[in-house]
This record gives structure tokens, C-alpha cells and sequence, in this order.
């Protein structure tokens, strides 16, 4: 609509001016030549040659003008739509409550909204950047990698789960990997402008500091799982981690948002040890598997076999 409504203003302006240039060249004409060349040679030359040329300038200079005026117009459309789309989400957004409308408003307009595909590298070990992502929709994946290829999963993040915490408030090189792992939608929000926010809105750093423990505390526990449990002992933990998170206690259920080989790199096994791992608890009646869906049978003896590994542990 707006590409037409340009479209026939230029029209509409071009014959304007076209005429307008004929009869002002003409009253020239006309004073300039012998009153005896007749005024329909005159109108011969001048459509012949000057409005010709005139009209190839006009149309030049007019369809750069109007279509300058319409990036313009189409650049400041997307800047007030990007603004619109990403301020419900902000709003919305744990890590951002209690920011006062006029902050929510500030990061708002320098927002980004990104979509990354299954596989996509959202951003790579040591890459210096100053950024908050915030998964909107999806699924995140940060990692670990070693220089033969062997990765440890450290979190996997879903809806409204922020990462990138440490380094947008710091100039430092980004501690993990990133990847998509399904379609996901993610907002990006430049480190500078949050760190401006946060100077007078206290509360966000509060959040961040929350998100941040939280965090520490899930490290630790991985990194306790991977130190002391054998595999069905991790495995039982995770389980046990993702029910309580998800809030699907009752249910007793937990559908895997990844497939096994990413489960495997999550508790640190292989796929073939992860495979033996489900089967033997499955025998034992502590749990069923269904493709991506795991019942939960027992759950005092999930819990025995989680618990099972701190007990042996050596003070």
C-alpha cells in the first residue's frame, strides 16, 4: 500500500512539472525567435527535444527522492515495530522485573529480536562480546568443546532464561559456546545500554545476581556429578533436577527437550553408556522410556539412586 500510494504521487508529480516546463519554455521560445515561426513549430521543438530530456531528469530525480522517503519512511516503520515487539517481552521477562517503565522503555529501543536455526552457532568461545540474550522461544545449548572435539553440555536453556550475564556488564571474552539447538527466537540486548539502565535501576543487578547464583549452584552440582557419581547416578540426578525445575513433580514425567546423544554429553557419557544406564533402570522398575518420554515409576527409588553417590563420596 505504501509503495503504491508512492508510486502514483510520483506520476501525479512528474506531469505536473512536465507541463510546467512546456509552458514556461514556450513563453521563452516564443519571445526569443521570430514571431514568424508558427506556435505549433515551437510546440514540435519543444516536445521534441527539451520534454523529452526533461522528462528522463524528472522521472530520475524524483523516483530517487521519493524512494529516499521511503527507506526513511520504511526504516523508522521497523524501528517503531522492533521497539513495540520486543517491549512486551522485556515486560514480561523475570530477569527484568521490577525495572521501571521508563528503563523497560530504554532497553526496549535497542532490542534486538534474532531467529537461529537447529545447529546455528549463536556465539563462540572467546568471542568478545558485551551482550544479554534472552531465549524467547526454543532451545539454547552452552557448551564446552575440546580441541578433539569432545563436548560437555553446561546448560540447556529454554523459554525466558537469559545467558550471557557475565560478560555484558564486563569487557571480557564470552566463557562458552552457544548453539540453537531447535528454531529459536532469541532477544539481544547490547551490554552498554543495560549497564546504563542498571546504574539507576538497582534491581536489575539484583536479578542478575540471583540468575548468577542459581547458576553457580547448578555448576557445582555438575561438576560433583561428573567428579564422584557413576552414570545411572548422574542420570538419576538430572531427572530428579529437571522435574523439580519444570514444576512437574506431580506428573512424574519428563520429556526430553534434546535427543539422547545430547542427554549423553549432558552427564557426561556416551550415547552407548547413557543407552545401558536407561535400560538397567528400567528393569529395576524405577522408570519407562518412550522415545523422548520418560515415566518416572518410582521416585523414592530414583531419589535412593541420586542420593546413592553422596553417600559413598569421601568426606
Amino acid at each position: 500500500m505504501l509503495a503504491q500510494m508512492a508510486v502514483d504521487e510520483i506520476r501525479q508529480d512528474l506531469f505536473g512539472r512536465q507541463a510546467d516546463f512546456g509552458l514556461q519554455n514556450l513563453s521563452l521560445l516564443e519571445k526569443n525567435y521570430d514571431a514568424s515561426f508558427p506556435s505549433s513549430y515551437l510546440h514540435q521543438v519543444l516536445l521534441s527535444r527539451i520534454s523529452p530530456l526533461w522528462y528522463e531528469v524528472s522521472v530520475l530525480s524524483v523516483v530517487v527522492h521519493r524512494a529516499t522517503l521511503l527507506v526513511i519512511d520504511l526504516d523508522q516503520r521497523k524501528e517503531m515495530l522492533r521497539t513495540m515487539n520486543a517491549l512486551p517481552t522485556i515486560k514480561t521477562a523475570s530477569l527484568f522485573q521490577g525495572v521501571s517503565p521508563a528503563g523497560l522503555e530504554r532497553l526496549a529501543s535497542s532490542a534486538r529480536l534474532r531467529t537461529y536455526g537447529p545447529g546455528d552457532a549463536i556465539v563462540s568461545e572467546t568471542a568478545p562480546v558485551r551482550s544479554f540474550y534472552v531465549v524467547l522461544t526454543g532451545q539454547v545449548k552452552l557448551y564446552k568443546s575440546s580441541a578433539d572435539g569432545k563436548e560437555q553440555t553446561l546448560y540447556l536453556l529454554g523459554p525466558g532464561e537469559p545467558f550471557g550475564l557475565c560478560t555484558a556488564l564486563a569487557v571480557e571474552s564470552f566463557p562458552a559456546n552457544a548453539t540453537a539447538l531447535q528454531e529459536s527466537v532469541l532477544l539481544i540486548l547490547p551490554g552498554p545500554d543495560v549497564e546504563l539502565v542498571a546504574m539507576k535501576e538497582p534491581v536489575l543487578l539484583l536479578n542478575v545476581v540471583q540468575v548468577l547464583s542459581r547458576r553457580l549452584k547448578e555448576s557445582m552440582s555438575l561438576v560433583e556429578s561428573l567428579a564422584l557419581f557413576e552414570i545411572p547416578q548422574r542420570l538419576a540426578a538430572f531427572l530428579l533436577h529437571d522435574i523439580t525445575r519444570n514444576a512437574k513433580t506431580a506428573r512424574r514425567r519428563v520429556v526430553l527437550p534434546t535427543t539422547h546423544r545430547e542427554l549423553a554429553k549432558i552427564i557426561g557419557a556416551t550415547p552407548e553408556a547413557l543407552s545401558r544406564a536407561l535400560k538397567k533402570l528400567a528393569a529395576e522398575g524405577i522408570l519407562a522410556v518412550q522415545g523422548r518420554v520418560i515415566s518416572i515409576l518410582d521416585h523414592n527409588g530414583l531419589k535412593e539412586i541420586a542420593e546413592e553417590g553422596r553417600r559413598h563420596t569421601p568426606p
